[in-house]
This record gives structure tokens, C-alpha cells and sequence, in this order.
């Protein structure tokens, strides 16, 4: 690591961090791009012709430049993202795979979340088991591009060069989640919001890693197909709800997610330590 690593400091001032827009304007663009394409539109990429996937990183590259041309507020007073693992398993394979994103935190919460981890046995005793949760994970798809971009960015820690970049990509794909244009995202966020507000709040929604998935039946409704007799039959009984049961693969796959519960928790855990001890020393600084 560089003996200049920015991250490498203590005591850094919030007023000092990087905005989003400032590490997306000085990134490597193909680094960034592939990172995006690697991590969040894997399935699609791999297949696709290579005449589409270079329209999809031209398209991804012009989004990139208008979030850099683009004006913002001012950078944030309390905004911040930082690096979040996150474990998930896929069943089929039974591979858990750990991926890297962009989480969105106040420095608000710093008093709830020291509450949390580190509760006094009196307080433990007296307070109800709410307020000791930590706070829910923020998500920012609905905010305007001017204000995530403002978003204060915090990459200290044990992260190596493709995980800092795991974190741009992962908000860029948040951003991007109504959309790669900036008049569609703004009609559409608009769109969304109205929907809220007539829904009573309801979840905005969340685009996982990998894409815009479609259901085991495809984008076009119609049953999958096997490769030959015996794996046509298997995978529409699967697909119909007509599998028999494998009890032997159901406790692995029950053992596994188990597994994917403890490695969320306790990454959820050092998320929120980091940024607690972000919060202190810039409050410190």
C-alpha cells in the first residue's frame, strides 16, 4: 500500500472525506466498468454476444460520465457510504459467495448503533430489546443522483484495490436502479415516490448482486428446458412444484444457510464498527 494512502490515516475530519462524485471522477473507468459488469450484470454479460456487452459497457460509461459532469450539492454534512460484506448462498450449487458493497450511513445513528454493541447492563436490563437493534440498512435508489453523489465516502480498512472498486460499482448499481439515463431515473423516481405515498410507505425495492434476475421460468413466462430426456423431466417437475423431496440436500442446504445467517450477522457487526469508529474519530478530529 501506498505510504500516501489516504485511507491509511487517523483522525481524518468528516469535511474531509472524498465525496462519491469526487472518487468516481478520479477512478479508473474500465476498472470501474468491469467491476460493474463482473459483479452486477455477471449473467447477462456471460451471455451476451461480444457486440452486446461492448453496447453494455459503452452504456455504462456514459452514465459514469454524466454522474462526473453532473452538479451537485454541497458534500454532505452526515451522509456517508462505506464497505458492507454481504454472504449469499446459491442453492444449486451450494457455493456461498461474499461480495462487497456501498452501505449508507448517518452520522446520526452513531449513539443507536453504540447502544447496540456495546450496551451497559443496567441500560440492558431497563430498555426494551428494540432499542438495542442496530439500525436498518438505508437505501438510496430513491435519491436524487445530486444528492448520492454528495454522499461522504469512507474506504479505511482492510480492503484491497478490487474491493474499493466493489464499493464504487455497488453504488453506481444503486443509483442506477431506476435507470442508466438521467431524465428516466428522475421520472421514474418520481413515479415511485407517488406510489409510496399511496402504498403507506412500502419498501422501495432493492436490486441484488447480479442484476435484474428473472424467475426459474425466464423473462418470457415459459418453462425451462433440460438438456436431454431425463434433465427436461427433472427440472419442469422442479419447475411445477413437483420434485420429490431430497431430505439429504434440504439439511445441507438448511446447514448452509444457517452458515450465510452467522457470516451476515457478523459482517453486519464490523460494518458497524467501522463506522462508529469513523463517527468518533471525525468527531474527535
Amino acid at each position: 500500500m501506498c505510504a500516501f494512502d489516504f485511507w491509511e490515516r487517523d483522525g481524518v475530519a468528516f469535511e474531509r472525506l472524498p465525496t462519491l462524485q469526487e472518487l468516481l471522477i478520479c477512478c479508473d473507468e474500465k476498472l470501474l466498468v468491469r467491476a460493474v459488469m463482473e459483479d452486477h450484470v455477471r449473467a447477462e454479460a456471460t451471455v451476451a454476444t461480444p457486440k452486446r456487452r461492448k453496447a453494455m459497457r459503452k452504456r455504462l460509461a456514459r452514465t459514469l460520465s454524466a454522474m462526473r459532469a453532473l452538479p451537485v450539492e454541497k458534500p454532505s454534512r452526515s451522509s456517508v457510504l462505506l464497505p458492507r460484506e454481504e454472504f449469499v448462498l446459491h442453492a444449486e450449487s451450494g457455493l456461498i459467495e461474499r461480495g462487497v458493497s456501498a452501505s449508507l450511513a448517518q452520522l446520526g445513528d452513531a449513539e443507536t448503533v453504540r447502544r447496540a454493541i456495546f450496551p451497559s447492563v443496567e441500560g440492558f436490563e431497563r430498555a426494551p430489546a428494540e432499542a438495542h437493534a442496530l439500525p436498518k440498512e438505508r437505501r438510496y435508489a430513491l435519491a436524487p443522483w445530486e444528492e448520492s453523489l454528495a454522499y461522504r465516502v469512507w474506504l479505511g480498512g482492510p480492503w484491497c484495490l478490487r474491493e474499493r472498486y466493489q464499493v464504487l460499482a455497488g453504488a453506481f448499481w444503486e443509483m442506477t436502479f431506476f435507470g442508466f439515463e438521467y431524465d428516466q431515473v428522475l421520472a421514474r423516481q418520481a413515479r415511485k415516490r407517488a406510489e409510496l405515498l399511496l402504498d403507506g410507505g412500502a419498501s422501495d425495492g432493492g436490486r441484488g448482486r447480479g442484476g435484474d434476475a428473472t424467475g426459474p421460468e425466464g423473462a418470457d413466462g415459459r418453462v425451462p428446458t433440460g438438456a436431454n430426456v431425463r434433465d427436461d423431466r427433472a427440472v419442469r417437475a422442479r419447475a411445477f412444484g413437483l420434485e420429490l423431496p431430497d431430505r439429504f440436500a434440504e439439511e445441507q442446504r438448511e446447514a448452509l444457510a444457517r452458515c450465510v445467517g452467522v457470516l451476515n450477522d457478523a459482517a453486519e457487526r464490523r460494518f458497524w464498527e467501522r463506522f462508529l469508529s469513523l463517527a468518533s474519530e471525525t468527531k474527535a478530529a
